[in-house]
């Protein structure tokens, strides 16, 4: 036993960086991602990623609102499928979301009101996607998840990662 977890302690290491673009259905806003792949073993990875939306504003009947957001994950992937260059996985993970909403309006017609309001909310993730081994050093890949929590959303994500721990590189030998 304590052989295995040394094993999978050694194994362990950041093998991917990369980046995706986004789209958040309750947010209803693009949104550009930063991610880190942390392998804990052949099936299991662990991925912090970061995502900034763009701000969206809503005209009101005097003024306008501006949301601003921004969301950190930390999902673990398992491989459930992996096939010549396809590999499948299942995502469960932990959400922080930010939102900051500004308010610009006149109030009364009369006076100008500004204001800023901060929200943060936890949630947790649960979803699937994929990744294309086209190379020993770049992937493909797209996520879809759903957000549970306070604001329940459906987030797509496509991007494409790459390879920065050099001795995990695959022997020309092993067939993706």
């Amino acid at each position: 036993m304590i052989t295995l977890l040394m094993q999978s302690a050694f194994y362990a290491q950041f093998t991917f960086v990369g980046v995706a673009a986004n789209y958040g259905t309750w947010i209803k806003e693009p949104g550009a991602s930063a991610y880190l792949l942390y392998t804990v073993n052949t099936k299991i990875d662990l991925v912090p990623n970061a995502t900034y939306f763009l701000p969206h504003m809503v005209d009101v009947e005097n003024g306008t609102h501006e949301y601003t957001w921004w969301t950190v994950n930390l999902d673990g992937h398992y491989v459930v499928v992996e096939k010549s260059k396809l590999q499948l996985f299942g995502l469960m993970g932990l959400n922080f979301t930010n939102e900051l909403k500004r308010i610009d309006e006149l109030w009364q017609g009369q006076q100008p009101y500004k204001d800023k309001v901060t929200i943060n909310k936890l949630g947790l993730n649960i979803g699937a996607g994929g990744q294309l081994h086209l190379s020993k050093f770049f992937n493909p890949f797209a996520e879809v998840k759903y957000t549970l929590g306070e604001r329940d959303q459906l987030c797509f994500a496509l991007g494409i990662i790459f390879r920065i721990a050099p001795d995990r590189v695959p022997d020309e030998s092993e067939d993706f």
